[in-house]
């Protein structure tokens, strides 16, 4: 169909370079969007969304996003070393929530990481010493005793010690853009995690300290080692 004079041009979206265009055609109960794709890697993104959700994704501000991420992580470095200057960094967790378009950093200790570790390998013990009797390996594997840090933001000693609510995210953005909202922004927030790694270096920090960044997959998925 092309569009005339009973149809609304809609406004041109860029997007990684490229225009897609819409046009909105008034219906009873809704309106109906025509999207023009220029180019497949465009259409691979968004073919199989309707246009109301391309819309939404479309309405990701990826500038003021970064501009308002840093300074989260600004007001909270400048809070740690006012308020705790004894605090020694281990770990370090960034994470944004693309449907509640919220984000918030959090600080844990190798004291507290080491107890929350601990704690939960007592826990899993029990149920690996019984699937293992019971020659169930696959889930036995899955309570295994593990090593290393605590990396669940929830059991940090500072947990959401900044956080910020965002005007560059649409609503409900993962559940109406079917998850494709994590191909803009994964490289965003790998963006968060190198601008917080270049500026934490006047904080305390221990000498394995780490920083991650959540992903689509885990709230800590994407990892630095600060030293």
């Amino acid at each position: 169909m092309v569009a005339g004079k009973s149809m609304h041009a809609g406004k041109k979206y860029r997007h990684a370079g490229k225009i897609a265009g819409f046009w909105c055609l008034p219906g009873a109960n809704r309106f109906i969007i025509f999207i023009t794709f220029i180019d497949k890697a465009l259409y691979q993104i968004y073919g199989n969304l309707t246009g109301l959700q391309i819309i939404q994704l479309m309405r990701f501000n990826k500038k003021v996003y970064l501009q308002e991420m840093k300074l989260m992580v600004d007001k909270a470095f400048a809070r740690l070393k006012a308020e705790k200057p004894t605090f020694k960094i281990y770990t370090v967790s960034i994470w944004t929530d693309p449907d509640a378009a919220a984000s918030s950093i959090s600080f844990d200790n190798k004291v507290n990481s080491d107890r929350v570790v601990k704690k939960g390998n007592k826990w899993n013990k029990k149920y690996y010493d019984e699937y293992l009797a019971e020659g169930d390996l696959e889930m036995a594997k899955l309570h295994e005793p593990r090593q290393g840090r605590n990396v669940n933001p929830a059991d940090f000693t500072l947990r959401n010690y900044g956080k910020t609510d965002h005007t560059s995210i649409p609503d409900d953005w993962e559940a109406n853009s079917k998850g494709r909202c994590w191909k803009s922004l994964e490289p965003a927030l790998k963006e968060v995690g190198e601008y917080a790694l270049e500026n934490i270096e006047h904080l305390r920090l221990e000498n394995d300290a780490e920083l991650g960044v959540n992903g689509r997959s885990d709230w800590y998925e994407f990892t630095w080692r600060i030293r």
